[in-house]
């Protein structure tokens, strides 16, 4: 398998692919193409098959967690490694995708916290079920290395190519952490590009056994859901807690809970009640959150370069659309609402962020809130300057998704200014 990696086309794919998804990380990007340009991966993959190739000890990083004064750890390692592992990751994803179970949707091609909802959904009796819900405590950084390498299935384990890259990589337990050498136990290492494939291996005796006993269940990395009658839930959650045990893992019994048929439960960013799907308080609070950034960019924008209120209205708007309705508004385009608007099938949670981008819209202009704010910027400038409210654009997606294309490839969204924003 490793012989792959002197074909430049997958060193090129993957290079396209980041520079297209982090346009901002110049550095990172500079360094890839160099890589690439000079031929050097030939000089990597030489050392990687004969065994020569020694890894850069990666650096731990303690990164602020939004909104708590909680952190959570990762760990980076060198541009060449970093560049080197992601294009391992692909080659492995290639390779042994069908190694994972059909129930977990994490960090896979056509797979994802969509298909996850979808596939709950699909039991008729959804509605007579309890539910248990839970997530992993520090599930990347507490897999005990030895025993997760042991548990690797044969086609892997067998491999002496990756296997020699995974002891390389995961058994050194040395990092760089405040330019010093230390020791820890890493795991396998949130932030690592092989950490999200390698994690969706490690839980498949768990997932198996929700699919072999056809229990409605669905995981997304460390997050699990799973729906039984009342009568039967108990002993899958003793299941799944002594399992995790086995493997030095533990609930997070912050986010876990078991609830009632009747109640209203959330996964992977929507809620169900009872038949309607809406979009989680969680999810409307990050996006909140973002436009709420943009705002006072956009005023301290304005203020700096004395935009006209037309001017910062204009920029600001076509920075919503793009985040709602993609960078070319192309059909294909994975984006805010057609994320979204396929799965809920009510536009509560829509109205409530249409108010708030409005109000931040209009705290764009003049850096406070006031009802005065209303007659300087009556919803009809809005319109003129092409904001799109969601409530309108979902029950277009819904009822008529032509016309909703159409409005959507008809937006006049500059490219230029666009550029200016950022």
């Amino acid at each position: 398998m490793l012989n792959q990696l002197y074909d430049c086309n997958i060193w090129e794919n993957i290079f396209v692919n980041f520079k297209k998804n982090h346009p901002f990380q110049r550095n990172k990007i500079k360094d890839y193409n160099n890589i690439i340009n000079t031929k050097k991966y030939i000089e990597i993959t030489d050392k990687i098959i004969s065994r020569n190739y020694l890894f850069s000890l990666p650096k731990k990083l303690e990164i602020n967690k939004l909104d708590t004064d909680k952190k959570k750890t990762v760990f980076l390692f060198s541009a060449q490694d970093d560049f080197l592992l992601k294009v391992f990751s692909s080659l492995l994803t290639d390779s042994f995708s069908y190694l994972i179970s059909p129930n977990c949707h994490s960090f896979q091609r056509n797979k994802g916290a969509k298909t996850a909802f979808k596939s709950i959904l699909s039991d008729k009796n959804l509605n007579k079920k309890s539910v248990f819900k839970t997530d992993i405590k520090n599930f990347f950084n507490s897999i005990n290395i030895e025993d997760f390498l042991s548990s690797l299935p044969t086609q892997i384990s067998d491999n002496k190519d990756v296997m020699f890259v995974l002891r390389s990589v995961l058994l050194n337990n040395k990092v760089i952490y405040n330019n010093n050498i230390i020791t820890v136990k890493k795991g396998l290492m949130a932030g690592s590009p092989i950490a999200p494939f390698l994690s969706n291996l490690y839980l498949y005796d768990i997932d198996q056994y929700f699919a072999n006993q056809q229990i409605t269940y669905a995981r997304y990395s460390d997050d699990i859901i799973f729906f039984d009658y009342e009568q039967n839930i108990d002993q899958h959650i003793d299941f799944l807690e002594k399992k995790l045990n086995s493997k030095h893992l533990s609930l997070n019994y912050t986010k876990t809970c078991k609830l009632e048929p009747s109640e209203k439960w959330t996964f992977v960013g929507f809620t169900y009640n009872q038949g309607e799907i809406d979009i989680s308080k969680a999810t409307q609070m990050k996006f909140k959150r973002k436009i709420k950034r943009l705002s006072r960019r956009y005023y301290k924008l304005k203020t700096k370069k004395e935009l006209s209120d037309k001017q910062t209205l204009s920029l600001f708007i076509n920075k919503i659309n793009h985040k709602m309705l993609g960078k070319n508004f192309d059909s294909n385009d994975l984006c805010w609402s057609r994320w979204f608007f396929p799965l809920i099938n009510t536009s509560k949670s829509l109205k409530n962020i249409d108010k708030f981008i409005q109000d931040r819209l209009r705290y764009s202009v003049n850096g406070r809130y006031s009802k005065l704010n209303f007659k300087r910027t009556p919803y009809s400038i809005l319109q003129k300057l092409n904001y799109q409210p969601l409530t309108k654009l979902f029950y277009l997606f819904k009822l008529d998704y032509e016309k909703f294309n159409k409005i959507v490839q008809n937006l006049n969204y500059s490219l230029q200014t666009y550029k200016q924003s950022n």
